[in-house]
């Protein structure tokens, strides 16, 4: 991979976490394709651009959150990408204050967009139990 490349996919990654940080369901929403597919652990799959972001609202409504993205490995396969890896999860429960930390797995699959940046075409992700369990209580799943 090129310089270039690999500069794209970690803004990619980088617009990812800045739009949680918001905490904004729609700049989350904004960064996947149309026809998006979203792998929550435990969840419904979710499918389209709208469904990502009903999903992120009701998630959003109950958890502050902020994300760091490590990732281990990312490759251009045809006009697209794949990035996949570790991510850190800092959260507050709106509700009650808890605070929620801890480390997931993620797989994302990009396409280019039409504005020369990435959208997110398939993305799926893992927490340990611990976390998991946490954030299923805080958002009443």
């Amino acid at each position: 991979m090129t310089a270039t490349e690999i500069s794209s996919l970690r803004e990619a990654t980088g617009r990812l976490e800045e739009a949680f940080l918001s905490g904004e369901p729609s700049r989350i929403a904004e960064l996947f394709c149309e026809d998006a597919v979203l792998i929550p652990p435990h969840r419904p799959i979710v499918i389209g651009r709208a469904g990502v972001l009903s999903y992120y609202k009701s998630f959003l409504a109950a958890i502050a959150i902020r994300l760091e993205s490590m990732p281990e490995e990312m490759e251009m396969i045809g006009d697209g990408a794949y990035i996949w890896g570790l991510f850190r999860l800092e959260g507050r429960v709106r509700a009650t204050g808890e605070e929620i930390a801890g480390k997931g797995k993620f797989f994302l699959l990009l396409k280019p967009g039409v504005d020369g940046g990435w959208k997110i075409f398939r993305h799926i992700w893992s927490y340990p139990p611990d976390v998991m369990h946490k954030l299923m209580d805080a958002v009443g799943y």
